[in-house]
């Protein structure tokens, strides 16, 4: 939990104490965190790769860093939440590896008597080691529900619209027309993008400081920003 000033970090301590203490914490704002875990160097947050002094947290389905308190607020939380309600949205058929990583998950939520309420019950009462794990599985099993078009154009605010060449292929400037600039195509990394799939990003998107893409990170399993289109191998 995050707060905009430190005085108001200093008002939630007061009413619920704790034994934490207030620290400084990225983009201006403030945390709380035990006075072992402040003494400690700072830490870079895999997000937005700014320093912090507070405990860290998981970062997926970002990236399989560890980020900062303001990120786990603003960017992971939402993400999550985006991503359950894809997985009620668009359940699917079950491939035999979602099978297995949706057993596997609901055993771990039944360690800690809450399978019925899922994630959210399971998130505060959960070791850090069984936390990292739900999410592998939770990923496993969103990854492979995600719709697959031959072309899709996922902007950073969310929208998705298929798209088609003009010719049998994308063309260069196409491509560059889509993303806005120069284009690159993203490295594929293990729980990312398919082998015969290919993400076209903004070269420059982080330079210029694009927007987060939360759907193409989550599809990724890295950290995108910008609009980016996805498309079969071989089809640009």
């Amino acid at each position: 939990m995050t707060f905009p000033t430190e005085a108001k970090a200093r008002e939630f301590l007061a009413l619920a104490p704790s034994g934490a203490v207030v620290v400084p914490t990225t983009h201006g704002y403030f945390a709380l965190t035990s006075e072992r875990e402040a003494a400690k160097p700072p830490k870079r947050c895999s997000i937005c790769e700014q320093q912090f002094r507070e405990y860290p947290n998981n970062a997926r389905p970002i990236n399989d860093g560890k980020c900062c308190a303001y990120c786990d607020d603003y960017v992971v939380t939402p993400t999550r939440i985006e991503l359950a309600e894809f997985q009620r949205e668009s359940p699917g058929v079950l491939t035999q590896e979602q099978t297995a990583a949706a057993e596997a998950l609901d055993s771990l939520y039944a360690k800690y008597g809450c399978g019925a309420d899922g994630m959210w019950a399971f998130e505060p009462k959960a070791s850090h080691e069984d936390l990292e794990e739900a999410y592998r599985l939770r990923a496993i099993v969103w990854r492979k529900q995600a719709p697959r078009m031959t072309a899709m154009l996922i902007r950073a605010d969310g929208t998705e619209v298929e798209i088609t060449p003009k010719a049998k292929k994308f063309s260069l400037e196409e491509l560059q027309a889509l993303v806005g600039g120069y284009i690159e195509a993203v490295p594929h990394v293990p729980g990312g993008l398919d082998a015969d799939d290919d993400m076209i990003c903004n070269e420059e998107g982080k330079l210029r400081g694009m927007p987060l893409n939360r759907k193409a990170s989550m599809l990724a399993a890295q950290l995108i920003v910008g609009d980016v289109v996805i498309l079969k191998r071989g089809k640009w």
